[in-house]
């Protein structure tokens, strides 16, 4: 499963930082200004499927938040997000540790 996660993330690189298009590259290879354009592209977006989101998408951002070159800034934007909109990457929400 870890392996599916990391080829779907390094598939949202599509374009650059100038708009370029991005050649492909491996989960491992991906850069932390790269991870940041992947993050904020998906925190802006998760309010677009009003909770109903594709199976993939807790998957891949899980992904995202375990890269080791996401930077801390953008790991807490994004987990913001996600539970602003619901969104459960940890696949915690049935786990009772709610006090």
């Amino acid at each position: 499963m870890k392996k599916a996660r990391e080829n779907l993330v390094s598939k949202f690189l599509v374009n650059d930082e100038f708009g370029n298009p991005a050649n492909p590259k491996a989960y491992k290879d991906i850069t932390s200004s790269e991870l940041k354009m992947i993050s904020e592209s998906i925190s802006v977006r998760l309010h677009l499927f009003k909770g109903q989101y594709p199976a993939f998408m807790p998957q891949a951002v899980k992904a995202i938040m375990e890269h080791p070159n996401l930077a801390r800034a953008d790991f807490d934007k994004l987990d913001a997000f996600a539970k602003m909109f619901e969104l459960d990457w940890r696949g915690d929400r049935s786990v009772p540790n709610k006090g």
